[in-house]
């Protein structure tokens, strides 16, 4: 049982990168029935509450995703697993940003920045910034960005999106010139 929901998990994880998305959710609510039965290795479940999560997200189920994205969290929190937990809050601030619940967003990208995170918001925390309208935070997070070099990981798509659209925004073409060179 607990070698058929660790496969599971990781079936959903391999076809969520793959964007399958519908086998993705199959597998993923597969693992966490199994994972109603005996302990279970947190890790496998948070695995498949996070593709449960990104995958209905994904096909436009943001309100079904989020439970999933809250009960990630919730096991995340109890073992104080921060690396959980930062995409735990990741994906309830991009399901809140997308249901326009912008206090939720803000709530969970401050989540995301606190100094024992362990990933890189700041793109994301640019962009969450630039659309509730403050853009002088935004710029400065750009900023702050540019200046620690950070540009890597899951964000380095979203890093030139966000430099464009702030200096589109505020007509300052330094950003989107320094991050060029980045």
């Amino acid at each position: 049982l607990a070698l058929e929901r660790r496969i599971m998990a990781a079936s959903a994880n391999v076809d969520g990168f793959n964007t399958k998305w519908q086998h993705s959710l199959e597998q993923s609510l597969r693992s966490l029935e199994l994972a109603a039965g005996p302990p279970t290795d947190p890790i496998d479940v948070l695995r498949a509450y996070l593709w449960a999560s990104q995958s209905l997200f994904s096909t436009g189920e943001g309100r079904r995703a989020e439970k999933h994205a809250t009960d990630m969290l919730e096991i995340a929190e109890s073992f104080h697993d921060r690396s959980w937990m930062d995409r735990a809050f990741y994906m309830r601030a991009k399901i809140s940003r997308c249901t326009g619940d912008w206090q939720s967003v803000v709530s969970n990208v401050e989540k995301l920045t606190t100094s024992d995170s362990t990933g890189d918001p700041s793109v994301f925390k640019s962009m969450i910034a630039c659309q509730v309208g403050d853009y002088e935070q935004a710029n400065d997070y750009l900023n702050d960005t540019l200046t620690a070099g950070v540009t890597r990981g899951v964000f380095r798509d979203a890093w030139s999106l966000a430099a464009a659209m702030m200096s589109h925004i505020t007509n300052d073409k330094n950003n989107l010139v320094e991050s060029a060179t980045q």
